[in-house]
């Protein structure tokens, strides 16, 4: 199975943890380790809403899309201990994405102030091309027309992106809860004053997650591809007695009573 393949379940990508946790340098961070927060936060909130969206299909948007590309943001390079930030002033307003894309990150970096090389993390490297002209990767999940750059781009710089599956609430609630993870696990043992970030950030998915469970409440949210029947009440078993009426021993009056050919709330 091609690693494309293989990956195409997640619904983040570490750019978008990163991202998140204002860490905008994924190439300095190790994302197959990423990758693991985000299997374990998308599983918990797959699970917590399997009973109200009942596939990942439920929870899939209708078109893939991508984030706003960002700019590499300022580091130290460990390797030189020098700090590295994108120098020019260009940025990309945009990407369009085609049906074919995958949940990936996508990078893109300058060799002059006008050419630029494209690699995504799973489908690998993706061609060449100029931001004086149309740009469309090699396996045509993207396309970069012209108009979509601003300013003058320098040599080494660097944006990044990432093309999405999940609607977009979705993709924040694992990339955050993610964060969160990785923060209990390795930002805290560094600089424990942290800790109130990882708690709040859990605390705003545990939220967003209850407000998705009830979805008939004022306060309730709804994704697109929710339907009143996503829900339907819950019958119970019942009896019968000879002259049809019904005898069963409900444990309060308000499970549903058997009239016949139809159900109906007994007072």
């Amino acid at each position: 199975m091609a690693l494309r393949t293989a990956k195409n379940s997640l619904f983040a990508t570490p750019l978008d943890v990163w991202r998140y946790a204002r860490l905008a340098n994924p190439s300095v961070r190790p994302n197959n380790e990423m990758e693991n927060f985000i299997l374990y936060s998308q599983d918990i909130i797959r699970a917590t809403l399997r009973k109200i969206y009942e596939s990942d299909s439920a929870l899939t948007a209708s078109a893939p899309w991508a984030t706003i590309a960002i700019p590499q943001s300022k580091y130290t390079d460990t390797k030189t201990e020098e700090e590295v930030e994108n120098s020019g002033t260009g940025r990309l307003l945009g990407v369009d994405v085609a049906s074919t894309a995958i949940c990936e990150m996508w990078t893109v970096t300058f060799t002059s102030p006008t050419a630029f090389d494209v690699t995504a993390s799973f489908s690998g490297s993706q061609g060449s091309g100029d931001k004086g002209s149309e740009f469309t990767s090699t396996n045509t999940d993207i396309v970069i027309p012209s108009a979509y750059w601003s300013g003058i781009p320098q040599k080494n710089d660097v944006f990044y992106f990432s093309t999405q599956l999940q609607y977009p609430l979705i993709v924040f609630m694992v990339a955050e809860l993610a964060a969160a993870k990785w923060a209990e696990t390795e930002l805290i043992a560094e600089q424990p004053n942290m800790s109130e970030f990882p708690e709040q950030w859990t605390t705003d998915v545990n939220k967003l997650l209850n407000r998705l469970q009830k979805p008939y409440d004022a306060e309730g949210l709804r994704l697109d591809s929710w339907s009143n029947r996503d829900i339907s009440p819950e019958m119970v078993s019942y009896e019968i007695d000879t002259l049809g009426r019904d005898v069963s021993n409900y444990e309060t009056d308000e499970r549903a009573r058997y009239t016949g050919d139809a159900y109906y709330y007994y007072y």
